[in-house]
């Protein structure tokens, strides 16, 4: 037993796993196999769960039946008041996390090797202090935001399954961008040393996205896009030059009708078309400004990052 425990790692390591539409079962499989093994390799381990829905029950029976398989002794789960979203809630465990390093779980489905857990821990100690663990399975939605917001920037930033982050890396992220915070982009501007290990899936288990899933990411990805890119700003700017061109098109060829079209009336169809794809444009811009606005007044009138009905130890 001493020789077990001699092997053992003698770092703190705090656990953050997000946990929404997840059933017990696979609450259960996290706990016997991740967060086993983590508590396996280190002497000095606590876990931290974010119920991001009506999840609590599941995570109090499951802590009770892997009892048996060497979890933690000291398991913290916070209960947000509503949902709020994947990087609310993982910044709510990362302040109550106390670990040196904080590992951290965007979602509880495994398909990677439980060896990895260690190898990114590794990598962090040769002088990373963000190192990133992701597949190279995503969705063409996925494919199209990490394209957009990776131009023209040196340091990019990729997909993930999980990652751990030092306690250096936490406390300088938290003096950067405190309104709509986008953790893996501030944690690669950081200007702090980080590393990425790929991997290739185990098995076929992946993230199940609800609608209100579905409905956040698109959200976020626009405000990220809008806040961390220039992107939308090309966008706007290059529509405003079509509409500007058009409109320019349009008096040219009125100017030419007048003098050489006997037959005026012929052309309504064509005003009307360009009528129409004016007013296309005037409201696709309205709608970027409009957003703009709501990302400006959400930013200056939020004070708080995110809202917790409970934090209770199981």
């Amino acid at each position: 037993m001493n020789e077990v425990k001699a092997k053992r790692n003698k770092c703190f390591v705090s656990a953050v796993a997000y946990i929404h539409n997840n059933t017990q079962a696979e609450i259960e499989y996290f706990l016997s196999n991740v967060v086993s093994r983590i508590n396996a390799d280190f002497e000095n381990f606590e876990l931290i769960l974010v119920c991001d829905d009506n999840s609590y029950n599941y995570v109090a029976a499951a802590k009770k039946n892997v009892d048996g398989y060497g979890s933690p002794a000291i398991v913290s789960v916070i209960k947000l008041a509503y949902y709020q979203g994947v990087e609310a809630a993982i910044c709510a465990g990362d302040d109550l996390a106390v670990g040196d390093f904080v590992y951290e779980f965007d979602n509880i489905n495994v398909n990677y090797d439980l060896n990895l857990i260690l190898d990114v821990f590794n990598r962090a100690r040769e002088g990373n202090d963000i190192v990133f663990a992701g597949d190279d399975t995503m969705q063409l939605s996925s494919r199209i935001f990490y394209r957009l917001i990776n131009i023209n920037k040196a340091k990019a930033v990729r997909h993930d399954t999980f990652r751990i982050v030092s306690r250096r890396a936490l406390n300088r992220v938290k003096k950067m961008n405190r309104g709509i915070q986008y953790r893996k982009y501030l944690y690669v501007t950081s200007g702090l040393p980080f590393d990425y290990i790929q991997y290739k899936p185990v098995n076929g288990n992946r993230e199940k996205n609800t609608r209100s899933e579905s409905s956040y990411r698109l959200n976020s990805g626009i405000s990220y896009m809008m806040i961390y890119t220039k992107v939308i700003e090309k966008v706007t700017l290059m529509l405003s030059a079509i509409f500007l061109l058009v409109s320019v098109g349009v008096g040219i060829w009125t100017i030419y009708s007048l003098f050489y079209d006997t037959n005026l009336a012929a052309g309504w169809v064509s005003l009307m078309g360009v009528i129409s794809f004016g007013f296309f444009g005037v409201f696709l811009l309205i709608m970027f400004l409009t957003k703009y606005m709501n990302i400006i007044l959400e930013v200056n009138t939020r004070r708080l990052d995110y809202i917790v009905e409970s934090v209770d130890k199981v």
